[in-house]
């Protein structure tokens, strides 16, 4: 066959260079993607044939690679039939197994991505090509597949073995590992950093965004997946090689004193590190033309030579994912990023200078509004931070009403402003109906340790918790949410006892009767009595602001009082409990001449929450008279 006859079999007639650099941007997004298959070769090849597969005339030959075929099928990127008819046509050379260098710079690799795109122009307008020299652009827009697809945690890998047959994560053999791990991790999320910043969505692709976040389900869960699972959480889920290295990093930081030291700022990277380990070329798929908006390289050595760089990262991603609207894609790496700051904060040395930079995580992780997977370790890490009132402050930022409306009212949620509560976002949250009964008790019994550990702090706990908040209402918020929990909480041990009865009785034996999930449903609904006395004890107008909840309080209030031998309550704990039955019950004796009213003016059955909005109107009118 000539090369006439070989150029019309592979391009076909009627490929446009829209359609090209369609194909092009589609591969190369597809390539960042598949960093956890590095068997898969050739894939832009691939995603070009896919990418415009309505162009029937359009051929292209890839390789008979199985791995190729168990990537795409996986992925669903090539159909298996189109595949198989791709296979037949495929040469029988072997032309792409050369590697970019390890010292290549991203903007090359841009070029020559840019040059492959122009050569395919030239070849479709002249008509007439040299097989030679098309297969050589294949060749080096391959090499450009394998750069972009080399982004793994396999250079930690060697580091990974060296650590595991030493004793202790803190000697002084173990730094040069950790800190290659780290820089390789850094190198990871900076590409993630620089994908998401490439991105430019219009106003109208953010409503879209925030539409399929509103309409998402309530709960998504890993399942059996942790962080350093190689499988992805769900089919929407993006940079999972960050989310393992997150989760790598958090595991060695629990057991390394130097890891901590380096996030928190406490320690610097050894100058060794820094200059035999060079941080590798940071080529991302998005660009413009022919280089990036953000140069990926200068960003991932401005992180890695600042004191606090790898947290300011961390903050600037959880920024980026909030902006653009991925928190379904990126929930893995919040996931990551509350994990490893976690680990650095059950380190009694990494606390200081570190701490403004956390709450600031804080508020971004909150403002990004993730699933259940991401709230659940994130109600433990503010238990662990609940002792440093500095953190707890800073959640309320003392916004006015607008700043924040309910889901339920219009479906609609403002809280991307600076000086929006981030209470009042997470009490949002922390509220939604969870289907899963473990993880509903989780987050219940981390929210009320939480609000514990804030009353046991210096100054018994942050202003907000106070009632001293302005005109912010997430005093008022976290009340309601706090009843609804432990509400629900005491409906599943009421289950779980009437179950465990029921078996007791056919079988004479219920094995865990007292352990597990209805010992910890126990020890929260304790804590959450005593929370609740706290709130009710400083605020005034407690029974106003879970009006609308006062079937559940009611429920909770009076069901605990007649089951306070099954909760097993301590002396101090059951006078709290009694003290809020009695508030509840309390009814005052009518005057037989008042027609059902009592002296005071309250109607019969009027519980104390009738008698407080009484209150609260007469109030408001004698100041509206005055």
């Amino acid at each position: 066959m000539d090369d006439s006859g070989m150029n019309e079999d592979l391009w076909g007639e009627d490929i446009s260079e829209e359609a090209m650099e369609e194909c092009l941007l589609q591969a190369s997004q597809i390539c960042s993607q598949t960093a956890t298959n590095q068997q898969a070769t050739n894939l832009v090849t691939i995603a070009a044939s896919t990418s415009i597969s309505q162009y029937d005339q359009f051929k292209m030959p890839i390789l008979q690679n199985k791995n190729v075929y168990a990537f795409c099928k996986q992925s669903n990127s090539v159909p298996p039939r189109r595949f198989n008819n791709m296979v037949k046509k495929t040469p029988k050379n072997s032309f792409m197994k050369s590697e970019l260098s390890q010292g290549s710079n991203p903007f090359e690799v841009v070029s020559e991505m840019a040059k492959c795109f122009q050569n395919f122009t030239e070849h479709k307008k002249r008509k007439q090509v040299n097989i030679e020299k098309l297969m050589a652009d294949y060749e080096r827009l391959n090499r450009v597949s394998l750069y972009l697809n080399r982004r793994s945690l396999e250079p930690c890998y060697a580091s990974i073995h060296s650590l595991t047959v030493l004793d202790s994560l803190d000697c002084t053999r173990s730094k040069y590992h950790i800190e290659k791990i780290f820089g390789e991790v850094l190198v990871l999320l900076s590409d993630q950093l620089t994908m998401l910043k490439e991105l430019d969505l219009s106003c109208q692709e953010l409503q879209d965004l925030d539409r399929e976040l509103l309409e998402s389900s309530d709960e998504r869960l890993m399942g059996e997946s942790t962080l350093i699972s190689s499988e992805q959480w769900s089919s929407q889920e993006s940079g999972v090689e960050a989310r393992r290295g997150l989760g790598l990093l958090a595991a060695i930081t629990s057991l390394s004193s130097h890891a901590a030291s380096l996030l928190s700022g406490q320690a610097e990277y050894s100058s060794v590190i820094t200059l035999s380990t060079p941080v590798k070329p940071n080529c991302q798929p998005f660009f413009v033309y022919d280089e990036f908006k953000v140069k990926p390289k200068e960003l991932s050595l401005s992180y890695l030579n600042c004191n606090l760089g790898f947290l300011t990262l961390l903050c600037d991603l959880c920024v980026a994912i909030k902006q653009e609207r991925r928190c379904l894609a990126y929930s893995g790496i919040l996931a990551g990023v509350v994990a490893l700051i976690k680990s650095v904060m059950i380190h009694p040395t990494s606390k200081g200078k570190c701490m403004p930079l956390v709450c600031q995580i804080l508020k971004e992780i909150v403002f990004c509004r993730p699933q259940v997977n991401v709230i659940l370790p994130f109600t433990e890490l503010l238990y662990i931070l609940s002792p440093f009132p500095e953190v707890c402050g800073s959640l309320c930022h003392n916004s006015p009403k607008e700043k924040y409306l309910d889901k339920c009212s219009r479906d609609i949620i403002h809280f991307h402003t600076e000086d929006s509560c981030v209470l009042q976002v997470l009490s949002w949250l922390v509220g939604v109906r969870i289907a899963n009964m473990t993880v509903r008790s989780h987050v219940c019994r981390n929210f009320v340790r939480w609000l514990s550990g804030c009353f046991s702090g210096p100054h018994h706990g942050p202003p907000w918790l106070h009632g001293m908040a302005g005109t912010c209402v997430c005093r008022k918020r976290l009340e309601q949410v706090t009843c609804g929990l432990l509400y629900r909480a005491f409906q599943d041990f009421k289950q779980l006892q009437t179950e465990g009865s029921t078996q007791t009785r056919q079988t004479k034996w219920f094995p865990g009767s007292d352990t597990g999930l209805i010992r910890e449903l126990r020890s929260t609904i304790q804590a959450g009595i005593l929370v609740l006395h706290r709130l009710v004890d400083q605020d005034q107008d407690f029974g106003i602001h879970i009006a609308s909840m006062e079937g559940e309080w009611q429920m909770f209030v009076l069901g605990c009082g007649k089951a306070q031998t099954m909760l097993g309550l301590n002396a101090r704990q059951r006078r709290c409990l009694e003290e809020l039955v009695t508030m509840e019950e309390e009814e005052i004796k009518p005057d037989p001449g008042s027609l059902g009213m009592t002296p005071d003016g309250v109607r019969e059955n009027e519980t104390v929450f009738h008698h407080l909005w009484r209150d609260h109107l007469l109030y408001m009118s004698h100041n509206y008279i005055q």
